[in-house]
C-alpha cells in the first residue's frame, strides 16, 4: 500500500524550502524513480528541485503544503502509473524509440503512457533508470528490486536544471576527507568551506554534511567529529541547519526513524551538541518555538519538535538553577 506523503517545509531568512521527506518510499510503492516525481512536482509547480540520491534527499524550491503536493501526486500516478486498460497500479515503464511504453503485469496491457506530451516524457527518456533498460525484469510486488539507485548511471545523463557539478565536487571532496580521516583537520574543514561557498552552498552546509555524515551511530559521531562540528557551527543560522540536517537524517530513513524517534535518544542527540558547545542553549530555544511552523503536517510520526520537549524541559530547568546559584552567590 502507498504510504501518504509526508512533507516539511522550513523557513530560512527570505526563503522556503519543502522538503519530500518519504518521496522514496512513496516511489517504492508505485515501482517509479522517486526523481521523476520529485521533477513531475517541479515541473507542475514551476519551481527548481534539489536532490541527494545517496542521502534519499529530495526537496523542492519554495513552500507547498501536503494537501497540494497530494494532489500532484495522485495526478502523477494518474498519467504515468495506471494502466489505460485496467487502471491497476502494477506497472513497468520502458524506453523504446524515443518513446514511453508502459506495461501492465495485472492485464498484460502495452500502451503509450497517458501523458505522451509532458515536459516528465523529455526528461525520463534523457534520464532512464536502469531497471527500465532491463527487458527480463519481473514484476514482484512484495519487494522493492524495481527500484534501483539512480546513482548507478553515469552522471553525464543527468539533466543541467538541477544536477550541480559544484555540489558533486563539494560532496566528493566531503567523502573523500571522511575516508581519509581527515575531516577534522583544520585545513580539510576550511577547503570544505571554500568549496560550499563555490557549490552556493555556504549558509546550508551544517545542512549537508549532516546528511552526509550521520548513521545510526549519531551519538558516536558526534563525538568522533566535534571539531568539524563545532568549526562550520560558527553562528546562529549554522547551528539552525545542523539541527534541520539531523531532522530529516532521521526522518527520511525508516530504521533511523524507528531507533531515534523517542524522547530519549533526541534527548541524548541534543544534550551532546549543548554540552560540546556545537549548538547554543538560545537556538534551541528558537528552533523548538518555530519547529511547528515549518512542519506542514504536525500530527505525523516523523515530527522530530514533540521528542524534542524532554531536552527542552531539562535546559529550562538547568537554566532557572544556575540562575538561582547566581542570585544565591551574589548575595553573600
Amino acid at each position: 500500500m502507498m504510504p501518504k506523503l509526508v512533507v516539511q517545509v522550513m523557513n530560512r531568512s527570505n526563503h522556503s524550502k519543502t522538503i519530500l521527506i518519504n518521496i522514496t518510499n512513496v516511489a517504492k510503492s508505485l515501482h517509479r524513480s522517486p526523481l521523476y516525481i520529485t521533477k513531475y512536482f517541479s515541473f507542475e509547480l514551476s519551481t527548481s528541485m534539489e536532490f541527494d540520491e545517496k542521502s534519499n534527499f529530495y526537496m523542492l524550491n519554495g513552500e507547498y503544503h501536503q494537501g497540494k503536493l497530494q494532489d500532484l501526486l495522485n495526478n502523477f500516478i494518474i498519467q504515468f502509473v495506471l494502466c489505460r486498460s485496467c487502471e491497476n497500479p502494477e506497472t513497468e515503464l520502458s524506453c523504446k524509440n524515443d518513446k514511453i511504453c508502459q506495461r501492465c503485469y495485472a492485464c498484460g496491457n502495452q500502451s503509450k503512457t497517458n501523458s505522451e506530451d509532458h515536459k516528465l516524457v523529455k526528461f525520463i527518456l534523457r534520464n532512464p533508470s536502469k531497471i527500465h533498460e532491463n527487458k527480463n525484469n519481473q514484476y514482484d510486488s512484495n519487494t522493492n528490486e524495481q527500484e534501483k539507485c539512480f546513482s548507478q548511471q553515469d552522471n553525464s545523463t543527468i539533466d543541467d536544471d538541477f544536477f550541480d557539478e559544484d555540489y558533486e565536487k563539494f560532496r566528493s571532496l566531503f567523502q573523500k576527507k571522511k575516508l581519509l580521516k581527515q575531516l577534522n583537520d583544520l585545513n580539510s574543514i576550511e577547503e570544505l568551506i571554500y568549496q560550499s561557498k563555490r557549490a552556493n552552498i555556504g549558509i546550508k552546509i551544517p545542512f549537508y554534511i549532516a546528511t552526509n555524515l550521520f548513521t545510526n551511530e549519531i551519538l558516536k559521531e558526534i563525538d568522533r567529529y566535534e571539531i568539524l562540528l563545532r568549526e562550520i557551527c560558527r553562528n546562529n543560522e549554522d547551528q539552525y541547519a545542523l539541527l534541520d540536517g539531523i531532522a530529516i537524517v532521521i526522518c527520511s530513513n525508516e530504521d533511523l526513524h524507528k531507533k531515534l524517534s523517542n524522547e530519549k535518544q533526541i534527548s541524548n542527540i541534543f544534550y551532546k551538541l549543548y554540552d560540546k558547545d556545537i549548538v547554543a542553549e538560545e537556538v534551541f530555544y528558537d528552533w523548538y518555538e518555530k519547529e511547528s511552523n515549518r512542519i506542514v503536517q504536525k500530527t505525523i510520526e516523523t515530527d522530530i519538535h514533540k521528542y524534542a520537549n524532554e531536552f527542552i524541559r531539562w535546559l529550562k530547568t538547568a537554566e532557572e538553577i544556575n540562575d538561582d546559584q547566581n542570585i544565591s552567590n551574589n548575595s553573600t
